[in-house]
């Protein structure tokens, strides 16, 4: 319905037309769209003029009046009828607030719209719009709708809809039941750009003060974190010097300093993530007055549903706060002081300790330990590899017959003994670029495939199976030309070997630059473990598989 659109039209009308000097025939009548009324405008030589109804019979109107100097065309409708009420009411504020209703007319009595107003508006140049009869139906309802809602607060109003649509509707036809209309009310609208400015600065400043405070409690937090972790440093130099201290007394004094710091830890990260959400939801909340005010119902609809999402991932974060407080009591319980081994300086005596809690003696998951603030990347990389196993049903497996069965703590694990050889077969049912790792008793990780011997190129296999060493990717002849054994030296602990194939090359050529003859494989820093990881997260899941074996060497 656009408010352009025509309610009222008049035409001139002659009912004879000249033909050299003499009237002839008839002008012929304007075209009507169906349903339309129809007046002719009779003005008899004595009296006023009048209107006529033209009737429709068989598809065509008339008869026409031979005074007839016009013709009035009024369309049923509906129309679009949305008044604007200025400054219908006032809050306690001195705000004026306007009533804005949204709904539609039809004409029911097109002889009371031309008498109480078409005539007025329409003429020969410019039919009577919606836009126009909007309006002057306004001016005639405007006092009444101001009498209505005095009685009413802006509260009311706004939000408890104390005169409803419906109210409104049966009002309006009232009133202006002598205008031929039957009257639609759809919506009620209360607004006021004097609140609204006066309300989006008071939220803007809410969510300013807010924020600060929440800035302010996040930087406070993060002060007492660098003491307590200065304060922990300290006390853990003391203990480690105390030469009055047997070495049970100190492991035990260790223990109990790394319980009280990582809980410091965990409380501290807690009380960040409240700052955090807290100043997420002051911006939040600001958007969703400001969407508000505009009556922006898509805009509402987002701001909500973002909250929303940030309040599912806070409480994501509550929830895993609360499982590192869980993990952090069942360490702390474990026998052999497994906390001060985790945060130990030697990191083969840490890694050591990560192994064994992570293993199925513990099975405290490397996700949990890296949360806690322990270096459990080797021990991520792995869980991270079985996982990736078992999603894909094993695509590829590891096999290696001289590991025997043996008890650790309540579990039966696989185990090798030392000085035994290293070598295993894999089977994959996919093609793809193969890559070998061994992630050693020590926790060092080395690239056995691809090396020196078998370059990238020529690691990519089909569906089969595959001896390491054998003759496609490890050449056990080279290995013992060099007098290179591939046999477990140990020392104790937990070994892994995982088989990753992948549709692109995951080890970079600047890694692999470091393989010789002499000495095939690539022991791997830090970084670059981390780089294999994010190369693993990048990658597609549907682009590599892999398959994972770990025993423990004893």
């Amino acid at each position: 319905m656009p408010i352009d659109e025509p309610v009222v039209m008049m035409y001139p009308y002659a009912s004879r037309r000249r033909l050299g000097g003499i009237l002839f025939g008839r002008a012929p009548l304007p075209t009507a769209p169906v349903g339309a009324h129809m007046f002719a405008i009779v003005v008899p030589t004595v009296g006023q003029r009048t209107l006529h109804p033209l009737v429709r019979d068989g598809g065509r109107y008339g008869p026409v009046a031979p005074e007839t100097s016009g013709v009035y065309v009024v369309t049923p409708g509906p129309h679009r009828f949305c008044p604007v009420v200025a400054r219908a009411v006032s809050d306690e504020h001195g705000h004026h607030w306007d009533c804005r209703l949204s709904g539609s007319y039809c004409v029911t009595g097109p002889r009371n719209v031309l008498e109480r107003f078409g005539m007025e508006l329409a003429s020969p140049d410019a039919p009577m719009t919606a836009a126009m009869a909007e309006s002057w139906l306004a001016d005639r309802i405007a006092p009444r709708v101001r009498d209505a809602s005095r009685q009413y607060g802006i509260i009311d109003l706004r939000d408890h809809d104390a005169l409803p649509a419906s109210w409104w509707q049966s009002e309006l036809q009232g009133w202006l039941a002598d205008y031929g209309l039957t009257i639609r009310v759809d919506n009620v609208v209360w607004k006021s750009a004097e609140a609204a400015a006066a309300e989006a600065e008071t939220a803007k400043q809410n969510k300013l003060e807010r924020i600060s405070l929440a800035r302010q409690q996040e930087r406070e937090v993060e002060q007492r974190e660098a003491a307590a972790l200065a304060e922990y440093q300290t006390k853990r130099r003391k203990i480690e010097i105390e030469a009055t201290l047997s070495e049970r007394e100190r492991e035990h004094e260790l223990q109990l300093l790394e319980h009280r710091h990582r809980a410091e830890l965990i409380e501290a990260n807690e009380a960040i993530e409240r700052a955090r959400r807290e100043a997420a939801k002051a911006a939040m909340e600001h958007d969703l007055v400001l969407a508000r005010l505009r009556q922006d119902a898509e805009a509402v609809a987002q701001a909500e549903s973002r909250d929303k999402e940030a309040e599912e991932h806070y409480q994501t974060l509550l929830n895993e706060i609360d499982d590192l407080k869980v993990t952090l009591a069942k360490v702390a319980l474990l026998p052999d002081n497994m906390l001060a081994q985790l945060a130990a300086h030697d990191a083969r005596r840490s890694n050591e300790a990560a192994e064994r809690l992570v293993s199925p003696e513990f099975a405290i998951s490397p996700a949990a330990l890296m949360g806690l603030g322990f270096r459990v990347e080797r021990q991520n990389l792995v869980d991270a590899l079985r996982r990736k196993c078992v999603a894909d049903g094993e695509m590829v497996t590891i096999r290696k017959n001289e590991l025997i069965a043996r008890d650790v703590g309540t579990a039966r694990v696989k185990a090798l003994p030392i000085n035994t050889s290293l070598q295993f077969e894999f089977s994959t049912r996919r093609c793809g670029y193969a890559t070998l790792i061994n992630i050693g008793t020590s926790g060092s990780v080395y690239v056995h495939v691809p090396n020196a011997y078998v370059t990238v190129d020529r690691t990519k296999v089909g569906p089969g199976s595959y001896s390491i060493p054998g003759p496609e990717l490890l050449p056990r002849q080279r290995l013992r030309e060099l007098g290179l054994d591939y046999v477990e030296v140990g020392p104790n602990g937990w070994e892994h070997i995982a088989v990753l194939i992948s549709d692109q090359p995951l080890i970079s050529s600047h890694v692999l630059d470091r393989s010789s003859s002499e000495s095939p494989f690539v022991k791997l820093t830090g970084d670059e473990i981390a780089e294999l990881c994010n190369t693993l997260i990048d990658e597609p899941g549907d682009r590599w598989t892999a398959g994972v074996l770990s025993f423990i060497v004893a």
